[in-house]
């Protein structure tokens, strides 16, 4: 490749690697230069990437990783399968030592990218973005439609500026700091869990702005199944942390689940407490990520 410090990566030499995945991961990695590397997985295995991380230890650790998270994909979409929203399209991974994106092609075939520590917020959101892009064009040469990964892609229509119906339980403290943060345009669930016990919840699904997204479950099923999933994401987040602490290094801080209606939002806190978001409109998945970062800044704030 002409970048300089860049290594292509194959897995041997009869490697069938599509035509166009070269020129998609060199164009990623011009529009992110935060990218570590960046890989293309078929049938849940590496086939082809680009890599410019320093020493082989790295980069084996990091092609495990990403072969963990590609076979993990699938048990992370049978979790998702009860809400009732879509296919896992996009998985984000962001501890204190870097991050890792797994952007789903179909299922079995993915593009995966990391970023070291020293990436910014603004450059981990970048080489996200890049490797949506990827993404879509994979899928259009697939005759697939774009599935709008992270909500890059579109920001959908202006959303009424009408107070929403709120719904509420748990301790007046915590939720004085959640209500504030439900919109219509984004954030429409949250809940507050200590040591996997839910404290308190707030959402806004019995709006009538958002009665569109209950064809398929009622709002009162949706707050069934979230509060099973926030539960959960406990034990799912120390699984995933053992996979991430080898390859990147530090505590497992952020997770994204993007779904093809929506995204479930992890944001661990200190002392075992942990935040869980939900926006139902893919369109606002990245507006709603931006509101749960200033969420949990203003949480664990002095």
């Amino acid at each position: 490749m002409s970048e300089p410090g860049w290594r292509v990566e194959t897995a041997d030499e009869q490697a069938e690697v599509p035509t166009e995945v070269p020129e998609q991961l060199r164009g990623a990695i011009a529009a992110a230069p935060g990218l570590d590397c960046v890989g293309f997985f078929d049938q849940d295995d590496f086939v082809y990437g680009v890599n410019r991380v320093a020493g082989a230890d790295r980069w084996d650790a990091l092609l495990r990783l990403g072969v963990r998270l590609a076979v993990a994909w699938r048990g992370l979409d049978r979790e998702v399968q009860p809400l009732r929203t879509g296919r896992l399209i996009r998985t984000v991974l962001d501890a204190e030592g870097g991050a890792v994106f797994c952007e789903t092609v179909r299922p079995g075939r993915h593009v995966i990218g990391t970023v070291a520590a020293a990436a910014s917020v603004a450059e981990r959101e970048r080489a996200d973005a890049a490797l949506a892009g990827v993404v879509d064009h994979l899928r259009a040469a697939d005759r697939l439609p774009t599935q709008n990964h992270g909500g890059f892609a579109d920001e959908g229509p202006a959303i009424p500026a009408t107070e929403p119906v709120l719904r509420s339980s748990g301790p007046e403290d915590i939720l004085a700091a959640l209500l504030p943060a439900l919109s219509l345009d984004g954030l429409h669930g949250l809940a507050y869990y200590a040591r996997g016990d839910r404290l308190a919840a707030a959402d806004c699904f019995d709006s009538p702005e958002l009665s569109r997204f209950h064809e398929l479950a009622t709002p009162d099923d949706r707050r069934a199944l979230y509060n099973t999933l926030g539960h959960e994401l406990a034990g799912l987040a120390n699984q995933l942390n053992q996979a991430t602490s080898e390859a990147l290094g530090g505590p497992l801080h952020r997770i994204v689940l993007d779904v093809q209606q929506g995204a479930i939002y992890y944001r661990r806190l200190p002392r075992q407490h942990y935040l869980v978001g939900v926006t139902l409109d893919q369109t606002r998945v990245r507006h709603t990520d931006h509101r749960m970062h200033a969420l949990a800044e203003h949480l664990t704030s002095p």
